[in-house]
């Protein structure tokens, strides 16, 4: 099964673009990465390969997500971070807890 990260943070500059480069892309088997991101540079920096989203493509990224057949990561950077996060509920899958 493959693995599917997310990296995420409402700050710039704190190194999550640096961490998919030289911490997990390395370590799993030939990830893709998903970058979404719309003002500041993403791990693309780094000489891999990158896909970029931006947030109004959201449910395109969830498609593309779900249907990655290989381990994936995606790095939502700072500058997509509301508008990615307002979008996330729309997805989540129902809950099959009690309450009572």
């Amino acid at each position: 099964m493959p693995l599917k990260i997310l990296v995420i943070h409402s700050t710039s500059m704190v190194g999550k673009s640096t961490t998919v480069a030289s911490l997990l892309h390395p370590r799993l088997n030939s990830p893709r990465v998903f970058s979404v991101e719309k003002q500041n540079q993403d791990a693309g920096r780094y000489g891999i390969e990158v896909v970029r989203y931006r947030a109004p493509d959201f449910k395109n990224l969830i498609n593309d997500i779900i249907i990655e057949p290989k381990d994936l990561i995606v790095d939502v950077g700072a500058s997509q971070y509301a508008d990615i996060v307002k979008e996330l509920p729309a997805f989540a899958a129902p809950s099959t807890t009690s309450m009572s």
